[in-house]
């Protein structure tokens, strides 16, 4: 009883720190594992047992695959052939989500939706429709695709491992297909029927009054050549998708809003609101200056070039402000611009609190995106005025990839050694360099999954999760073996909003066998339905990674996600339970 006392503080620990975002991820869980060895709850053999896990190999190798497709793939092109015409929203919404949620069956579910989003906004501009519209069924999409093989998501492959580490065969590729498919279906139809009255439109008007797509600010100065003209007269009306918003006296006397005969004077701050393109357009206008030009000049870049970012969850860059992580010398970029969603950027940029899902309008050097594209500090980037795709030859080596690793599963070679030869493969064939491939792999992510997979191990050998196991039967198995699935999900959806998604997963698992063992179910469908439940987060746009991305480039607020969310997460939850317990159990 002591040790299962113990090892419950330990899991409360680990639970908090996750939802404090106190520390990362991969620290939480190696603390709560040296804890869990010091105390002598589990040997050290078994608390490292997670990372001799295959899995691990096959997740790495398909952060490196992913890479490689982002690069090659000209996902402009396609897009415009995708989308088509939008005479009708819904069927506009099914051309979208239908081959998101294919793609991201066989690739990691983050870059389909990163090299989709622009596209969407700049076709979305062109029809003269709202982006915000189509952004958060992309992300919904993206999510509902990744439960459909086993590659689809990380989680997938993190409970095919715990299944492979307590005895049972791991997952087939298609086996969580014939669960993950049904469920998209009423999910992608959800979207459809109800997406166009729930999903609301959202353009800089709900903050400034102003039809302008995305609300960046830019703060500048006026040079000698437009001083003590009027605001119209300086050519400073009527800008295309740029708004003079205030302006800010040399006596801090704020000016709000700007009207055409306003006098520009010595000493002005000017500040203007507008999406990452024109904006970089104006900083670039030689009556104006941007006040962070002084870090520009220090950037010593023989060409600069313009930035979109997006704030990850990474603790060194989130929750600290630009002057706190000393952001132009760690990264050798300025920030011009920030856009937040649903909120007006105030005072000096330099002492604004960043968080997940900021965006930031940087000017660097052409070697930024080398740099960081694949870390976890950004959720994605982007050049302004750029659409960057791979040569025809990369196009043709990585086709060459997917048909060598489709033969290599024809004649049965394990999934970790074909996904391990077509990463490879990509290095071989100068689709990624070796820095590019080290640099796509979360290895925060591989940490965390192998020390989880022995805090697993401890939860189950100390006892713990029979007992939780105990009580779950003792609540929901009244309602026989369909009430203790619908526990064991409900444990897991909660869990999924709060924290990560793989976390969720590793954390219902030992308790969700248990549960399953006792009951006489079976273990493997328990465990289908906890990894497609871990993935199914839509009430948050910080709950999953794509929502968080989605969340800041469609300019939405917090509650545009729970409106439609909450609907979809009950339908799926009850919907999963339903497949799930008919057919399965």
């Amino acid at each position: 009883m002591v040790e299962q006392v113990f090892t419950l503080f330990v899991l409360i620990f680990i639970f908090f720190s996750l939802l404090k975002d106190v520390l990362s991820p991969s620290v939480s869980f190696l603390i709560g594992l040296a804890v869990l060895v010091a105390s002598g709850i589990i040997s050290v053999d078994e608390a490292f047992v997670g990372f001799s896990n295959q899995n691990l190999v096959i997740i790495g190798s398909l952060f490196v695959l992913a890479r490689a497709l982002q690069s090659t793939v000209n996902i402009a092109a396609i897009s415009k052939k995708m989308f088509g015409e939008p005479n009708s929203r819904r069927k506009s919404l099914l051309r979208i989500m239908v081959p998101v949620s294919a793609s991201s069956a066989f690739v990691n579910n983050t870059p389909v939706v990163a090299m989709l989003i622009n596209p969407i906004i700049n076709w979305s501009k062109e029809r003269n429709v709202s982006a915000s519209r189509f952004l958060i069924p992309l992300s919904y999409a993206a999510i509902f695709g990744g439960a459909l093989t086993l590659i689809g998501t990380s989680t997938n492959l993190v409970v095919s491992g715990l299944l492979s580490d307590y005895g049972y065969e791991p997952f087939s590729f298609f086996e969580l297909t014939k669960i993950g498919l049904p469920l998209a279906v009423i999910g992608l139809t959800t979207i459809v029927i109800l997406g166009p009255k729930l999903i609301p439109e959202r353009k800089l008007a709900d903050l400034d009054e102003a039809e302008i797509e995305k609300g960046f600010t830019i703060d500048v100065s006026p040079q000698k050549t437009i001083l003590s003209k009027t605001v119209n007269d300086a050519g400073l009306r009527h800008l295309k998708d740029v708004f003079l918003a205030e302006i800010t006296r040399a006596n801090g006397d704020v000016i709000a809003p700007v009207s055409p005969e306003t006098q520009i004077k010595k000493g002005d701050t000017l500040r203007f609101s507008g999406n990452a393109e024109s904006l970089a357009k104006l900083a670039k206008r030689q009556n104006l200056k941007p006040i962070e030009d002084k870090h520009i000049a220090k950037l010593n870049n023989r060409r600069n070039i313009y930035i979109e970012s997006v704030v990850g969850h990474n603790k060194s860059i989130a929750g600290k402000t630009l002057a706190e992580i000393s952001f132009r010398s760690k990264y050798q970029a300025a920030v011009l611009a920030i856009f937040r969603s649903g909120e007006k950027i105030k005072g000096s940029l330099g002492n604004v609190e960043l968080k997940p899902g900021d965006s930031l309008l940087l000017v660097t050097d052409e070697g930024f995106e080398g740099r960081w594209q694949d870390r976890s500090d950004f959720l994605f980037l982007r050049q302004i005025g750029s659409d960057s795709m791979g040569s025809g030859i990369s196009n043709t080596n990585f086709y060459f990839v997917l048909l060598s690793m489709l033969l290599l599963a024809v004649f049965q070679v394990p999934l970790a050694i074909i996904i391990m030869l077509g990463a490879l493969m990509t290095i071989i064939l100068k689709i990624n360099t070796t820095s590019q491939a080290k640099n796509a792999i979360d290895f925060e992510l591989l940490i965390m999954i192998a020390a989880a997979i022995g805090v697993a191990r401890a939860v189950d050998m100390s006892g713990l999760a029979a007992s939780a196991s105990t009580l779950i039967i003792e609540y929901f198995g009244v309602f026989g073996v369909i009430g203790l699935l619908f526990g064991v999900i409900l444990a897991t959806s909660i869990l999924t909003e709060l924290v990560t998604n793989n976390a969720a997963a590793l954390l219902v698992f030992p308790i969700a066998i248990s549960t399953a063992v006792s009951a006489g179910a079976d273990p493997r469908v328990f465990a289908m339905a906890i990894a497609i439940a871990a993935s199914l987060s839509f009430i948050s746009p910080l709950g999953y990674q794509t929502n968080t991305m989605v969340y800041s480039a469609g300019g939405y607020k917090f509650s545009d996600f729970f409106r439609l969310g909450i609907i979809l997460n009950i339908i799926t939850t009850i919907s999963l339970v339903t497949i799930v317990g008919v057919f399965f159990l």
